[in-house]
């Protein structure tokens, strides 16, 4: 399991581009995630239902 904190205090944009077989995320200048396809699938799932679970409590 991977996990990372990104300062929440920071205004920079998250940039998503596709370049070749390869998912780019990147959140300013400080972090950058590169996931082939079906890891970024998975990791939108995972995003996807933990919100979901967060939507049903509230």
């Amino acid at each position: 399991m991977m996990f990372a904190t990104i300062d929440e205090l920071s205004d920079e944009p998250v940039t998503v581009t596709l370049e070749g077989e390869r998912v780019r995320i990147r959140y300013g200048r400080g972090a950058t995630l590169s996931l082939d396809i079906s890891e970024a699938v998975d990791l939108v799932d995972a995003v996807a239902t933990v919100l979901g679970e967060v939507a049903e409590k509230q």
